[in-house]
Formats: C-alpha cells, sequence, structure tokens
C-alpha cells in the first residue's frame, strides 16, 4: 500500500516534469490520470469540466474526477453521470473544516462513490483531512451529508444566538 507521502512525492514530482516541459495545469492532471479539483459551486465544476476547454473530453478512460464542490445532491448525480458518459469515475466528495482546516490538514470529507474510487483517492485524502467519511457509493449521498452538516451547523448558531439573548436579559 502507497503512503499518502509518497503519493504526494509522486504528484510533486509529476508536477515539477510538466512545468520543466511547459506544460498546462489540464496537461499537468491528465498525465496524473485523475483530476482533483474543489470549487465553490456546482456551476464551476461544470465549467472546469464541460465548459469551452472543459477537461472532460480529454479524460483518459477510468480517471477519477473527485468534486468536492458544494453542489445539490440532484446536481451531483447529474454530474457524476456526464462523467461516466466520458469515460470517467466521480467521487462526490465536499469537504468541512474551511480555510483555517485545509491550512492545518484537518478537514473532513464527505465523499460517495465507488469503493474503489475512495480506495484511490484516500491517500490523497489522509494528507488533507482528519476525518474521510465514505458516506455510500452512490453520488449525491456525500453531498446530501454536507447539506445535513450545514443545517446543523446553522441551527446551533441560531440557539447559540438565542441563548446568549436571553442569557443577556437575565
Amino acid at each position: 500500500r502507497t503512503s499518502a507521502a509518497e503519493h504526494v512525492v509522486e504528484a510533486e514530482a509529476a508536477c515539477r516534469a510538466a512545468l520543466e516541459a511547459d506544460a498546462t495545469l489540464k496537461e499537468t492532471e491528465l498525465a496524473l490520470g485523475r483530476l482533483y479539483f474543489t470549487s465553490g459551486r456546482h456551476e464551476q465544476a461544470e465549467a472546469v469540466l464541460f465548459g469551452e476547454g472543459g477537461c472532460a473530453a480529454a479524460l483518459p478512460r477510468g480517471a477519477l474526477v473527485v468534486a468536492a464542490c458544494t453542489q445539490a445532491p440532484a446536481q451531483a448525480q447529474a454530474l457524476a453521470a456526464r462523467i461516466a458518459a466520458a469515460g470517467g469515475v466521480m467521487l462526490d466528495a465536499p469537504v468541512s473544516g474551511g480555510v483555517a482546516g485545509a491550512k492545518a490538514a484537518a478537514l473532513t470529507i464527505m465523499c460517495s462513490g465507488p469503493d474503489a474510487a475512495v480506495a484511490t483517492a484516500r491517500p490523497v485524502f489522509e494528507a488533507v483531512a482528519k476525518r474521510i467519511l465514505h458516506v455510500g457509493t452512490d453520488a449525491g449521498l456525500a453531498s446530501t451529508a454536507k447539506m445535513i452538516n450545514q443545517l446543523l451547523c446553522g441551527v446551533h448558531i441560531a440557539a447559540a444566538a438565542e441563548a446568549m439573548h436571553v442569557a443577556e436579559r437575565a
């Protein structure tokens, strides 16, 4: 089993070689045989993959696409279907933890997709996350988990604000 550190070294070497060859970012990602991106919204993921000059058409058969964007479950399902039609495999893998979590390699990754794809991505996930939650094999399940997480965060913020208001009036 290859460690996360070995994957990082492999990725760094591939990126260094691509830079020396003056390759584009897209060519570098495709040379690695996987495309990992994190974007704020589903629309950005669609543009990266299927917009003008998008990567999907150039992905090698079986390439792994990790969609770490925040998106509705139905959007994750549609994106996974489009990637499958292009010959790739998608992991729905939104993250939680914000900028501080990313800087500290302490994110939580909620992922859904085929077991083999999760196993392939796990060393990369382990390099950036403290918690990796594989919530199922169907695209959209991880986006559902992220949505529930965000709803619970909102409820806790509202409850804390109400509690402080009550305490302030006491």
